[in-house]
């Protein structure tokens, strides 16, 4: 099981095209896949 201590930080950039950034400011999200793992993301929920 993960905890907050052994998460990545998440605070390197990731280039985005100019889509995936206007449909986040539609939509309010965006699914970046490959940035996360399923686990980390469901630790990060809690």
């Amino acid at each position: 099981m993960l905890t907050a201590a052994s998460l990545p930080d998440f605070t390197t950039d990731y280039p985005l095209a100019p889509e995936p950034i206007a449909r986040s400011q539609r939509d309010g999200h965006v699914w970046l896949r490959g940035v996360a793992a399923r686990s980390e993301v469901a630790a990060y929920a809690r």
